[in-house]
């Protein structure tokens, strides 16, 4: 029998039990002739296996080396899960305060203390920088997002273009920056959707639904493009909503790490969609507004997106401390949106915490009544 042990064949000698802990020995010879178990010595094949480990690991750092090429970092591309498919993924930590829920420990979603390029929230092509600000292109458009988004209030951010990264025998690169909701595309530039709206560097123009017009003016490296977003205020005080997270959705384990897997519909459905009546996008391009890029938008949380074509590289720049910061508006800095962010993850908390208590006091009563003898009456 011939059998398969790290790319190396092996024969296994007849009326021998398999042992898959440990081989026999290389094959050169035609199958019938038959090594025996006794034909390397126990020394022999404790050598081989260091030889197998040492080339394992080789494979591995090869391996992990090009991977890091790849990404920008020192991480590997599967260091952790990437939002597609239908897919998103959070990164979830034990609750220390979190109710015991069937015996078992709780989890929340890992909050962040600034806004930042979501590495989950990205296309696996993007190459993102230990900062988890500057993003490299690389071959076709495909985007990345900021971890946080916006559903309400007036916002600003800008991105800085930096020089390009040079590559032989391809065409030029482009960039299309703007706001796209978290069911944009990301294997597809931003403004190719439902959900997204952007602004391209050449020509000039700017993107929803894959249909283009002309917009503001040229930009590229050296440049620092801004984008001011109005969303109409919540009709509901956020105290009277229940906060929107990832608990309640799949708690699955990637590489020892915990994470809220949400498994988004296949397809959205594109009535459901509603316009924000007032709301707009303007553009600015070194601190010069553009106009108003777009008005009346889909209604929903907006997140800062950028979409790269071949060596095209940018850096976000959340606030609070801006190149060009508007004079011609009030606005906060996307930066800010982080303390709602975590404010809305405590009342999540507090939510849950309450009602996991309220359903363990009503199982108690259950019980208890359930427990009760049966009181009869007798009748008169």
């Amino acid at each position: 029998m011939i059998l398969m042990n790290d790319e190396r064949l092996f024969v296994q000698p007849p009326n021998v039990e398999r042992n898959t802990s440990c081989s026999y020995g290389l094959v050169d010879m035609p199958e019938q002739e038959l090594l025996s178990p006794l034909a390397f010595t126990q020394s022999d094949l404790e050598k081989r296996k260091a030889e197998d480990a040492l080339l394992s690991n080789s494979r591995k750092k090869s391996k992990a080396a090009k991977d890091a090429s790849q990404t920008g970092t020192n991480e590997t591309q599967q260091a952790h899960p990437f939002n597609k498919d239908g897919y998103r993924y959070t990164k979830a930590e034990l609750d220390p305060h979190g109710p015991r829920i069937n015996g078992e420990p709780s989890f929340r979603p890992v909050g962040h203390d600034r806004v930042l390029c979501e590495r989950m929230d990205r296309a696996p092509q993007l190459k993102l920088n230990d900062d988890c600000l500057t993003v490299s292109g690389e071959k076709g458009y495909c985007m990345a997002r900021a971890s946080h988004g916006v559903d309400f209030g007036k916002w600003y951010y800008e991105v800085d273009v930096l020089k390009s990264e040079p590559m032989a025998d391809f065409p030029e690169p482009h960039c299309r920056l703007g706001f796209s909701q978290r069911y944009g595309n990301l294997q597809c530039p931003v403004g190719y959707d439902d959900f997204s709206y952007s602004w391209r560097d050449k020509p000039a123009s700017k993107f929803h639904k894959s249909r283009g017009s002309a917009y503001g003016e040229e930009y590229g490296p050296g440049d620092t493009i801004g984008f001011y977003l109005d969303l109409p205020e919540r009709s509901t005080p956020l105290l009277l909503e229940r906060p929107k997270d990832s608990k309640g959705e799949w708690l699955v384990i990637y590489r020892n790490v915990n994470y809220y897997e949400e498994r988004q519909a296949d397809k959205f459905d594109q009535s459901s969609l509603k316009s924000a009546k007032g709301s707009k996008i303007v553009g600015y391009k070194n601190g010069e507004p553009m106009g108003a890029m777009f008005g009346d938008i889909n209604a929903g949380t907006y997140y800062p997106a950028i979409s790269l074509y071949m060596g095209a590289r940018v850096r976000f720049n959340f606030g609070p401390d801006f190149k060009h910061p508007p004079k011609d508006c009030e606005y906060q800095p996307i930066s800010d949106v982080v303390n709602e962010h975590n404010a809305r993850l405590c009342l999540s908390d507090i939510a849950l915490h309450a009602e996991q208590r309220i359903t363990t006091e009503e199982k108690a009563r259950a019980a208890v009544a359930a427990e009760a003898p049966e009181v009869k009456t007798e009748g008169p």
